[in-house]
């Protein structure tokens, strides 16, 4: 059995923190063998920096995904255009863009392999992508994908029911798709009778006294007066990891069980 640990949305320093705090906890404690994720509103709550990547990595965390805000900080482009990125953009991003949306990692110590997917919705999301459907067949017939012991999805997206087509199209053809984008956990953990596991959103790691991480204030004025009120990411303490424990047989690449994480942390 392999232990997988998937990080919803990182918000700003607070999720830098609760993440530096907890990913090596919950490898320990847990016995996680790999962990994944989602750096796009990692540095100062909009999209990540190198520098930023660069500590998740040292972290815990193995391999970073994003989504509509990948290209907020241009110093990142030189890590995504690695051999061996320790981040993806989306992979229905236009083709010209710099980077990818897949790669095959091993689990240190053993021959166990991990195909990390990340895809974009299209409903109710600001960029014109590429069919997430269609863009995951094309990766999903990539031999060293297909001979992936595990493989997983961050469906990155607004749209529940979206997430949930793909998920359906997707069922017993990979062993996991977890939810970003939206900042907020749903209820919804399952697995297939194909072998499936899913969530719609894991969530984020954020200030628990925010809106989806940032300060409430300006949020609520925003919504009254419907003039644009600049928000920063709220930063007072104390701090939420979201995320997912999945455990996968890697002999067939099944789920076995789903548990969604909530867990605070006050420095």
């Amino acid at each position: 059995m392999t232990r997988i640990l998937c990080i919803g949305d990182i918000v700003g320093k607070p999720g830098r923190k609760v993440v530096k705090h907890m990913v090596p906890k919950l490898r320990k404690e847990e016995k996680v063998d790999f962990v994944i994720a989602n750096s796009d509103n990692v540095t100062s709550g909009t999209g990540i920096n190198q520098e930023h990547a660069k500590e998740l990595i040292k972290d815990g965390v193995d391999i970073l995904t994003s989504g509509n805000h990948m290209w907020r900080h241009q110093d990142i482009i030189t890590e995504l255009e690695k051999e061996d990125p320790i981040i993806l953009r989306p992979e229905n991003f236009p083709r010209a863009n710099p980077g990818r949306g897949w790669r095959v990692m091993k689990i240190p110590g053993t021959e166990i392999t991990v195909a990390i997917i990340n895809l974009q919705t299209r409903l109710m999301m600001r960029h014109n992508v590429f069919c997430p459907f269609l863009t995951g067949d094309e990766v999903l017939k990539k031999p060293e994908v297909q001979e992936a012991s595990i493989k997983i999805i961050d469906i990155h997206g607004e749209s529940s029911g979206e997430k949930y087509a793909l998920f359906h199209y997707f069922n017993g053809r990979i062993s996991h798709m977890f939810g970003t984008h939206t900042h907020v956990p749903t209820n919804d953990a399952q697995i297939s009778n194909q072998g499936t596991s899913y969530i719609s959103d894991v969530g984020a790691c954020i200030a628990e006294n925010s809106i989806i991480g940032f300060e409430v204030e300006p949020s609520i004025q925003n919504h009254i007066t419907q003039m644009p009120h600049r928000s920063e990411v709220e930063e007072k303490a104390p701090y939420l990891l979201r995320g997912c424990i999945v455990d996968i047989d890697e002999s067939t690449g099944k789920a076995l069980a789903i548990q969604p994480l909530s867990l605070s942390y006050t420095p």
